[in-house]
């Protein structure tokens, strides 16, 4: 994942975490916690899929917390199928 500053101060708290039902199954590795991004830049990071059960559909959400008042958090739906 791509995280870009579009706005015109940075970006601070940056704080990422992951929540629902399936959470175990996806990791984030990578991240830019407690991070300042400054107006115009960017930070990566990665979350993986590592499901805890042999099969069937899992989902999760990705939160991303920071002191911007108009998306706090910001979030992102993760979804994943575990196969033999």
């Amino acid at each position: 994942f791509t995280l870009r500053n579009s706005g015109t101060t940075p970006l601070t708290k940056v704080a990422f975490t992951i929540t629902g039902t399936d959470a175990a199954d996806f990791t984030i590795i990578n991240t830019a916690d407690n991070t300042l991004i400054a107006p115009g830049a960017i930070t990566t990071f990665t979350v993986v899929f590592k499901p805890t059960k042999l099969t069937g559909a899992r989902t999760a959400t990705l939160e991303c917390a920071s002191d911007d008042a108009a998306v706090h958090p910001l979030t992102v739906s993760l979804r994943g199928t575990a196969t033999n």
